[in-house]
């Protein structure tokens, strides 16, 4: 358990320095530039992740299923060629593949604000960001299945500062090109650490694993591809088109906002695989009471988060974006609310992945690429950033309720109850926020809102039983466990 505890928060570490890189890049170009800045950078960012899903080819997933397995066989050496196999011909696929897109964006072209840079400025800085951040998420994903988070953490947020330091710079000297470029700066520095060491050529992979990857790989790149078209930037495609960059922008900060609240806690469950291997939860019993209370967990914070940025983001989104993203606050709330469901969507595809049971998430992803896909040509086409939110959280909700019908199915038997007790007490926690941050306008009044919210929502936890007992004395136990492990690390 303090294994998972040190990880958890290393993992939580890293994975909110590039969550926080990516949104503070938005935040800097939205004040510097606009709202038409935003929608282009949202555009390119939509660009890229489509193209980084489909070049993935499952194999950083893989690295943090397979690496861990090997590591609690103690075949470590192994462990470091089968990722550096990997790595070569990754690489090279990649490289060959981000030239193609250049070439393709060329050819198809974007529908750019008149600030953005020449297409093919813009073309070739979406290519380059591409070939550098399929090249970090490889490295991270073989730091995760080594379960060396500590390294994760450190590597994530110097790329962070570099990140925002990037945006800050270039925004202000270069414009939309500046601001651009900034992803490109935060994925050198995990890129060039994917090349450190040569593999060693006398070590052979074992058939029966290099086909268990090929396969777990197969189809988690389907599931990957499927997922970020159902719910990376695809509306911001739509709006762009349909509506302009400006309305992009308007639903890209908003968009920005609730994976902000929803995404921070989620990232936590990065060190869920790796230790489910490791620990092997393989009896239907273990897994069943491992997933009732992973999801218990993650929604005692997703709820809250979600629910109370929500209800601040009246004040929030407009004190942190600028007066000129007032607009997006109604589709903005209804985002950020309605990403709660994320938490139950997330936690079941990782025990899923952990178990090797791609085959259902497979299919529903599908269909969820392809509502997503149905809801941009109709509700965002027709009604703009009102209907792009509604359908996303529309989508979201119907996934999520599939997902614990996919769990029920397995075995895995979801605490429906408990989850309803936390949202109930998570919304009263968000209308109190709401009123404080309504009541004293400004900076001043949305620190107060959290810092009450906060408050309130801690005390509420034991007095409406959120925690039992036990488990409040467990994650005493684990932090306490946690904090003698970093001592002793430390020294």
């Amino acid at each position: 358990m303090a294994s998972l505890a040190r990880s958890t928060v290393f993992n939580g570490i890293g994975s909110a320095a590039m969550l926080a890189s990516g949104f503070l890049t938005t935040v800097v170009a939205g004040r510097i530039l606009g709202p038409e800045a935003v929608g282009v950078l949202a555009l390119a960012a939509f660009v890229v992740s489509v193209a980084i899903a489909v070049l993935d080819l499952g194999l950083p997933g893989a690295m943090s299923r397979y690496l861990p397995e090997l590591d609690a066989q103690r075949r470590t050496a192994e462990a470091e060629n089968f990722a550096r196999r990997m790595l070569l011909p990754y690489a090279g696929l990649t490289l060959f593949a981000s030239v193609g897109l250049y070439f393709l964006l060329l050819r198809i072209g974007l529908p750019l604000a008149e600030k953005a840079p020449a297409l093919a400025t813009t073309a070739s800085l979406i290519a380059v960001t591409t070939f550098l951040q399929s090249l970090g998420a490889y490295h991270y994903g073989v730091l995760k299945g080594r379960q060396r988070f500590d390294r994760f953490s450190k590597v994530a947020l110097l790329s962070a500062a570099a990140q925002i330091g990037a945006a800050i710079v270039g925004s202000l000297l270069f414009g939309v090109a500046g601001a651009l470029a900034a992803p490109l700066i935060g994925f050198c520095l995990p890129a060039l650490l994917c090349f450190r060491t040569i593999f060693d050529r006398r070590l052979k992979i074992e058939s029966g694993l290099l086909r268990r990857t090929l396969a777990f790989a197969g189809s988690t790149w389907l599931i990957y591809i499927l997922t970020t078209i159902a719910w990376s930037r695809t509306e911001v495609y739509f709006l762009s088109n349909a509506w302009g960059n400006h309305a992009a922008g308007l639903f890209a900060s908003g968009l920005n906002l609730a994976n902000l609240a929803v995404q921070a806690p989620l990232f936590l469950t990065g060190a869920l695989v790796p230790y489910l291997v490791t620990k092997r939860l393989s009896s239907p019993a273990a897994m069943a009471k491992a997933y009732a209370q992973a999801l218990r967990y993650f929604a005692l914070l997703v709820f809250p988060a979600t629910f109370g940025a929500a209800a601040i983001t009246p004040s929030l989104l407009p004190t942190l974006y600028g007066p000129s993203f007032a607009d997006a606050v109604p589709s903005a709330s209804l985002l950020i609310g309605g990403a709660a469901s994320m938490a139950v969507i997330t936690i079941t595809q990782q025990f899923a992945f952990a178990s090797e049971r791609t085959g259902a998430v497979l299919w529903l992803s599908t269909l969820a690429a392809a509502l997503s896909v149905l809801s941009g040509l109709t509700l965002t086409s027709a009604y703009g950033l009102e209907g792009a939110a509604l359908g996303r959280v529309a989508i979201q909700v119907f996934v999520a309720m599939a997902m614990l019908l996919l769990a029920r199915r397995w075995g895995w038997r979801s605490p429906l109850i408990d989850l309803a007790r936390i949202a109930l007490v998570s919304a009263g926690v968000a209308t109190v926020a709401g009123l404080v941050a309504h009541a004293i306008p400004g900076v001043v009044g949305l620190l107060l809102a959290i810092a009450v919210a906060i408050a309130i929502y801690v005390v509420l936890i034991p007095v409406a039983g959120l925690l039992r007992p036990a488990e409040v004395e467990g994650v005493r136990l684990s932090s306490a466990l946690l904090r003698r492990t970093s001592a002793r690390k430390t020294i």
